[in-house]
């Protein structure tokens, strides 16, 4: 078959109308914007990402719009009738292009694959995370995700180096919502760990070689031993439970999660009862910390059926919030979770992490207790109702309801000291 050539009567004034402005290069699926003129569609994609007016007028254009304008048929037809093989040769070239920016290898055994990356914070497996992608070159990875994979890279940026950490996870977009001004709301949840082999940058934002990690691979580390920063009844549970075979020692570890879960929520609700009812601007002032450690603890997943890996991830976010740091007071430093081996190790380095929330709010309600309430503060009335007027059914009356299904769903108390021999 002979090769197809380009249609002898085009000369270069012809061909140059039929090239785009933006790249040069002749169409490519050619759209026509509302102000007449022409671009490859993906030109106009990444030009209206920069800057919303038209790369020739500057006509304001609305963005969301110039992602859907169809493709001009006509001019499409009449290039590839005049110029094939300029057309071929560019739809080669553009085929390149997308191979070396595409993520590959999302197969779940694969070792190696090439991951675009977001360079933000600290992500972890089964995590989620809503985003709202406004920069222009991660308008354009979030596109090429979705003409991919769906997936890409989250790696926290490295303040001290300047640049990203060797270690993150791959994520997947779950739902992706377009606004008309070019930004991405979308939902992300968390996939597999990642170490960053090596990386360039592909149209402003970095596109990484990366090696999917394994609770076996030896880039991981055993979990620090936690005996220094863990209270004596907390550190004798462990000296016992770390007798078991593994085939044990799991679920004793999860059983003892959710109880130091529980007592997180319960000493939470009875500091902040406390707080409201003493309505001084110091108790004024730690409700919120309490709140948000109540928040916490009931974002542990704690029902029967509970994946360890999936609880150990969901302690690895709580640990991370964790006001103060790791340890109380910011003392002890602990490893990333990204960096943790096992399940196990990442059970047991999250458990410190909880029982260190119970450590703030049982310090806080000692506090109370040993200053008293104020004469008159937080009085009630008979129709129940504090003494600025407010309803006292508001946060106070669902904190104690959340404690009460936590308590029919635990009915004992939990004492993390207990013997499981």
């Amino acid at each position: 078959m002979a090769a197809v050539e380009d249609h002898a009567g085009v000369d270069d004034e012809l061909r140059e109308q039929l090239e785009c402005n933006v790249c040069t290069d002749v169409f490519l699926d050619p759209v026509t914007t509302p102000c007449g003129h022409t671009f490859c569609k993906e030109c106009l994609s990444r030009a209206v990402d920069v800057r919303n007016t038209c790369p020739v007028c500057r006509t304001v254009l609305l963005v969301g719009s110039c992602t859907q304008i169809p493709v001009n048929i006509t001019l499409a037809g009449v290039i590839s009738k005049l110029l094939p093989a300029t057309l071929a040769a560019r739809r080669e070239r553009a085929a390149e292009e997308a191979a070396g920016t595409l993520s590959t290898d999302g197969a779940p055994d694969a070792r190696e694959g090439l991951l675009p990356i977001f360079v933000m914070s600290e992500m972890f497996p089964h995590q989620k995370m809503q985003l709202n992608v406004f920069e222009p070159r991660y308008r354009l990875l979030v596109r090429r995700a979705l003409e991919g994979n769906r997936r890409f890279g989250m790696v926290e940026y490295d303040r001290g180096a300047g640049g990203m950490k060797s270690l993150g996870s791959e994520v997947e977009i779950t739902k992706c919502d377009p606004l008309p001004d070019g930004r991405f709301h979308v939902t992300i949840v968390g996939r597999r760990r990642i170490r960053v082999l090596s990386s360039r940058v592909q149209d402003g934002y970095a596109l990484a070689t990366v090696r999917y990690l394994k609770d076996d691979d030896e880039d991981l580390v055993p979990c620090p031993d936690l005996r220094v920063i863990m209270p004596d009844n907390l550190r004798d549970t462990f000296t016992q439970i770390e007798t078991q075979e593994d085939a044990t020692l799991m679920p004793m570890l999860i059983q003892l999660v959710k109880k130091v879960a529980h007592e997180v929520s319960k000493t939470t609700v009875k500091a902040i009862n406390k707080m409201r009812a003493d309505r001084t601007p110091r108790s004024a002032n730690h409700m919120q910390l309490m709140m948000f450690l109540h928040q916490l603890a009931g974002g542990v997943p704690l029902d029967e059926n509970v994946d360890a890996d999936a609880l150990s991830w969901s302690l690895a976010q709580t640990t991370q919030a964790l006001p103060g740091g790791f340890a109380p007071g910011g003392e002890n430093e602990a490893p990333s979770f990204l960096r943790i081996s096992t399940v196990k190790e990442r059970l047991k380095l999250g458990l410190v992490g909880l029982w260190n929330m119970v450590g703030l709010a049982t310090k806080l309600c000692e506090t109370l207790d040993a200053e008293g309430t104020p004469d008159g503060a937080g009085g009630e009335t008979e129709d129940g109702e504090g003494d600025d007027g407010m309803d006292e059914g508001g946060v106070e009356e669902h904190v104690e309801e959340e404690d009460r299904e936590a308590t029919e769903a635990s009915p004992e108390t939990p004492d993390p000291s207990t013997s499981y021999e």
